[in-house]
């Protein structure tokens, strides 16, 4: 999933300027309207910029190491690994063998010492992440030399796979929840609600934007 920079279509955005063009801005003298909708594009933001961050770690697995002191090794040099048959070739998606991760394909695998299959769940958490095409790419991989570090990696591994996942869903709410502040702002009733929705072109996937930020 490579996400690019918000223009918040389904937002505040999207109806001033946008889409109605020179429509005076509309104003709530409560200021609870206003402060709301600055409230929720601000969460949009936040939003945004998690989830650029775990994008970053779905191309590339060794950024959950980012802003820590975790020493690292790559996987052919790493003493938890007993041996490995890592050649050029394609693989397919990763299988547990006892001790070993094999591929469907069986064209390559590698084996974890008995003692080190923590290891080898820090792997599969990695091989869940990022399709890797070819088998010799796995020699690169890091992974901790101390495997206490391994819990937190696994966790923080899981909560980007469960960002992603749900990604598409929590944007639309929001996006759905500005909308409605929005069009309470102006005060529209459910039928000009409704017409509004519909002639609005918004993009199938809401995370299919660019960010627009202004001061």
């Amino acid at each position: 999933m490579r996400m690019e920079a918000p223009e918040y279509r389904g937002s505040y955005l999207r109806y001033y300027g946008n889409v109605w063009g020179d429509l005076p801005l509309a104003r709530d003298h409560s200021g609870r309207l206003e402060e709301a909708i600055a409230d929720k594009t601000k969460e949009i933001i936040e939003f945004v910029e998690e989830l650029e961050t775990a994008d970053e770690v779905l191309q590339n697995p060794a950024r959950i190491y980012d802003n820590s002191d975790v020493a690292t090794l790559p996987l052919s040099e790493h003493p938890a690994v007993e041996s490995f048959d890592l050649d050029p070739v394609e693989i397919g998606d990763p299988v547990v063998d006892d001790t070993k991760i094999t591929f469907q394909n069986l064209s390559a695998e590698i084996d974890f010492f008995g003692d080190k299959t923590d290891y080898q769940d820090l792997l599969m958490e990695i091989l869940n992440i990022k399709n890797f095409e070819l088998a010799d790419e796995l020699k690169k991989v890091r992974l901790p030399e101390d495997d206490s570090e391994i819990p937190t990696l696994i966790n923080r591994l899981q909560t980007v796979r469960a960002e992603l996942e749900t990604a598409s869903e929590d944007m639309s709410e929001l996006q759905d929840e500005l909308d409605e502040f929005v069009l309470d702002l102006y005060g529209f009733d459910e039928e000009t609600r409704e017409l509004i929705k519909e002639r609005t072109p918004t993009p199938s996937n809401p995370l299919d934007t660019r960010v627009v930020v202004t001061d």
